[in-house]
């Protein structure tokens, strides 16, 4: 963890302030929070320079002395959502926690449009964590994403008891603050209570050697300063300098007016030049240029050997100079930020050669640190592009293993192209980068520079070269192309990194998938998914393990599909931050074998629990399970138009992307629930879309792409048996069930045997339809293929009740027991959804807690994030989901809001 922090973020923006001796220590305040150290939320509010880091540095010290663990992160006006995760993160990691040491993986991974799942992952780690966690935000007011305000909002109503976030902000923050106070888990401290008292006024004087005022002096100073700590500052700094008090507080009178950062400006300014000579204001103004600083870098770039005195002398001043807490042995040291602005002014006066000079100086300072960040905002600042690629590139390679991919195109986003061609780890890294975040455009420029490089030739750079070209390929679904490009290595493994072999057993596993090539996908998993990577040691297996399960689902094995991707969630489970992302890359998958399974319940809640998954993640193979069993789950549950809209909202996304075969499944679906519920001029007007995308992958074979044909070819079928012409239905069956048992794809056998069967048997031959009827029996009982009868509606059954009277082995007869039973239940009227009328009176019997949590349903909350959100126990909200359930006539979460929804109860 340590390693990756010094290429990717700038540590002292996670360390307060050091406040060792501190001469106001506040106790007025400190009693305040010390009895209300449990709420979930302080907010330490007040304008700049009211002392509100100090007093939050103050308390944090208290805190880490009873026990406590703080994490602590300095906003800055900078960061963007990409920064704000980083720093979030990692803040903990600077502490010594192990706690959201995922989550920035995850924001990567989806190219920073997954802050949900972000967040669940850090919640996750912190309901974990056994002991009380207090996370500092210096300076919220800085921010300005509407995206981290909500992140910040969702922390604190899904964060576990033992969270407290610690706020300090000059401004309230944008997010609603109401059901925390009702709670009683709100601290507010104002600029009230942050101003010192008369007393407290005297003291910190007397602490910075004024101690020859007279008592109404003292009174005058506190009336004009109205104990703002920043003007008590100055003005002790100025008194100190001063021989004549009178004199000075006459001028002051003029130019203060307490809070008013206006007039600071001309107070400050006033105070400073009349007592440092300008000399030292060319050096304060000259390291005002970097954001954090020590002797050795002050020495550098004002070419003053005695900059450590000076820099003494000026802590000692109390000019404004704020020590950093560091295990560093040369002290770390910032301005405050209104002292900054101030000799900021001042640097920018400068000749433009000397400032470039100065940027020259502290990039490459930092840079031989291995501070990359700074180093590469300075060179940025001094127009030094080939020095900016320089630093990119010696920090790329460790970025991209800490899977930081967003801020590494950040930083070269402003970059000339045609100067990173000869930067060849930079383009691979760069690449990886782009692929990772779905940036596929951008990388077809960047693999062209790395193809026309020299440097590829080599063994260990070529195989690196083939590895990115095949996994573009996979997210092309050209599964075929991937293949071709991974297979010498298959057999013979090429001495390379473990992020390398990880990646090839992935690419490998997922392509020869494709090619129905099931056990040798498996076994390239097994060979190679269980590398460690020196980066991230605490990481639970690899990510290539889902192709075993998913594997097996294609195939139609359904109980081994469940046993292997429950236990990749399980196994993520060990680190819970990558639990999260786990079960949102797995949740298409497991819930689409749940449903198979006729479980449910268990597909409805998996798939509620993982939110909006199209946006976060895009049209990619996991989400198109998921969105085809929120269709299929829909249309069970009676609300074919629910599934519909969800299959056309991904097949417009996957359009945007021209994710032909994804956008093929989605019409074949859309196919299907208009010919279950007879609407076949829908289905026609479908199948027009779908012919052109058939005929454009006609000829493929064994790849991904050969899945576009297929699907148009079931749905013809389909549309045939709707419109009675059964004799072409079943001339387009037989070579697909060929086709399947060749692939060895066992499910899609027995879904076709059913619909051959059920032609058969329209057109009278029963012979032949119990023959069909009788395979696809085989395979389901073998495989617990439960929904193969049921989804094919009463001529399915039909043939299931047929056979029934026929001589079957004993687990094919509690197969067709089970699914008659499942059907007659599925038969029963509801009793609670008799009528709309009857719905909406029922509604209105909401209690006020129903109410609310029915809010949360709608939001996608989980069961466990409702019982945190509303302070109550997970029984309480199973309860109370019971009685919301019955009052809206369902059975499932989905029902229930989408009952809501119509009956207007949410929006």
């Amino acid at each position: 963890m340590k390693s990756e922090l010094t290429t990717t973020i700038v540590k002292t923006k996670l360390l307060p302030p050091r406040i060792g001796s501190a001469p106001l220590r506040r106790g007025r305040i400190l009693s305040t929070l010390e009895s209300r150290l449990d709420r979930r939320l302080t907010l330490i509010l007040g304008p700049a320079g009211s002392g509100k880091s100090t007093l939050t540095a103050l308390w944090r010290q208290a805190l880490v002395q009873k026990g406590f663990d703080v994490a602590w992160y300095n906003c800055g006006s900078d960061d963007d959502e990409a920064q704000f995760v980083t720093y979030l993160t990692s803040s903990f990691g600077v502490n010594g926690l192990f706690i959201g040491a995922d989550s920035l993986d995850i924001y990567n991974r989806y190219g920073g449009k997954s802050l949900d799942a972000c967040l669940a992952a850090l919640i996750n780690d912190i309901n974990d964590y056994a002991k009380p966690l207090y996370l500092v935000l210096e300076d919220l007011h800085d921010v300005r994403s509407p995206a981290i305000t909500r992140f910040l909002e969702r922390l604190l109503a899904l964060a576990p008891p033992n969270f407290r976030l610690i706020i300090s902000s000059r401004v309230r923050p944008s997010f609603s603050l109401l059901p925390l106070t009702v709670q009683d888990q709100l601290t507010e401290i104002s600029f009230v209570d942050l101003r010192f008292t008369y007393e407290e006024s005297v003291q910190f004087l007397l602490s910075r050697g004024v101690d020859t005022l007279t008592a109404a002096q003292l009174h005058a100073l506190h009336d004009l300063t109205d104990g703002w700590a920043a003007g008590l500052q100055l003005a002790a700094f100025s008194l100190n300098k001063s021989s004549d008090p009178d004199d000075y507080l006459r001028r002051i009178a003029a130019s203060l007016t307490s809070a008013q950062g206006n007039n600071f400006h001309e107070y400050l300014h006033e105070s400073i030049t009349h007592h440092v000579d300008a000399a030292d204001i060319g050096f304060l103004a000259k390291i005002s240029a970097c954001r954090r600083f020590n002797r050795e870098l002050c020495e550098l770039i004002t070419g003053n050997s005695s900059a450590g005195e000076l820099l003494a002398r000026f802590e000692s001043d109390n000019l404004f100079l704020i020590p950093i807490e560091s295990d560093d042995a040369t002290p770390w040291y910032r301005f405050h930020r209104l002292f900054a602005k101030f000799l900021n002014e001042r640097l920018l006066q400068l000749p433009e050669d000397e400032l470039k000079k100065l940027n020259q100086l502290a990039s490459h300072w930092f840079g031989s640190k291995g501070l990359y960040v700074e180093a590469i905002r300075h060179a940025q600042y001094a127009g030094d592009e080939a020095f900016c690629i320089e630093l990119i590139d010696r920090a790329a390679r460790s970025t991209i293993n800490s899977a930081n991919f967003v801020a590494l195109l950040k930083w070269v986003s402003p970059l000339p192209r045609d100067k990173l061609r000869d930067r060849l780890n930079l383009l691979l890294c760069i690449g990886w980068a782009q692929l990772c975040c779905g940036r596929l455009k951008d990388f077809d420029w960047t693999l062209d520079a790395i193809l026309e490089h020299p440097g590829t030739a080599r063994p260990g750079t070529h195989f690196e070269v083939e590895l990115l070209q095949a996994f573009r390929l996979n997210q092309l679904d050209d599964t075929a192309g991937a293949l071709a490009l991974v297979a010498p290595y298959i057999a013979r493994k090429p001495d390379a990194s473990a992020l390398s072999l990880i990646l090839l057993s992935s690419i490998a596993g997922w392509a020869l998938l494709y090619a129905n090539r099931f056990e040798e996908a498996r076994d390239v998993v097994r060979s190679g998914a269980h590398a460690v990577l020196p980066e991230r040691p605490h990481r639970p297996s690899s990510f290539a393990d889902a192709v075993i399960g998913v594997s097996f689902l294609v195939q139609g094995n359904l109980p081994q599909a469940r046993k292997c991707l429950l236990r990749l969630v399980e196994d993520a489970a060990r680190s819970a931050a990558m639990s999260a992302e786990v079960e949102r890359y797995v949740c298409g998958y497991l819930a689409e074998v749940h449903f198979q399974l006729d479980e449910l319940v268990q597909a409805e809640r998996l798939l509620s629990e993982c939110g909006d998954i199209v946006d976060s993640m895009g049209p990619t193979d996991s989400v198109l399970f998921a969105c085809r069993t929120q269709a299929h789950l829909c249309r069970v549950r009676g609300r074919p138009e629910a599934g519909a809209r969800i299959l056309e909202r991904l097949e417009e996304a996957a359009r945007r992307r021209n994710a032909d075969r994804i956008t093929a499944v989605c019409i074949a679906e859309q196919i299907h629930l208009e010919v279950q519920g007879r609407q076949l001029s829908i289905a026609l007007e479908a199948m027009q879309r779908l012919r052109p995308l058939a005929a454009k992958y006609r000829a493929r074979r064994d790849c991904a792409f050969a899945e576009i044909p297929r699907a148009a070819s079931i749905s013809e079928a389909q549309i045939a048996a709707a419109l009675g012409q059964h004799g072409d239905a079943l001339k387009i069956l037989e070579p697909l069930i060929a086709q399947s048992e060749s692939r060895g794809r066992l499910h899609e056998v027995a879904l076709l045997q059913v619909r051959s069967a059920t032609s058969h048997a329209a057109l009278g031959d029963r012979a032949r339809s119990l023959g069909a009827a009788g395979k696809a029996l085989r395979i389901a009982s073998t495989f617990s293929m439960k929904r193969v009868f049921l989804d094919e509606g009463d001529a399915a059954l039909e043939l299931l009740r047929e056979l029934q009277q026929q001589d079957l082995a004993d687990a094919e007869r509690q197969y067709v027991e089970r699914a008659l039973q499942s059907a007659q239940h599925a038969c029963e009227p509801d009793k609670g959804a008799t009528s709309a009328a009857g719905t909406s009176s029922q509604a209105a019997s909401l209690s006020e807690r129903e109410l609310e949590i029915l809010q949360l349903l709608a939001k996608a909350f989980s069961t466990k994030n409702i019982a945190r959100t509303l302070n109550c126990s997970v029984h309480t909200v199973k309860w109370h989901l019971k009685n919301i359930y019955s009052k809206l006539g369902t059975s499932s979460r989905e029902g229930a809001v989408v009952t809501a929804r119509n009956c207007r109860i949410v929006i």
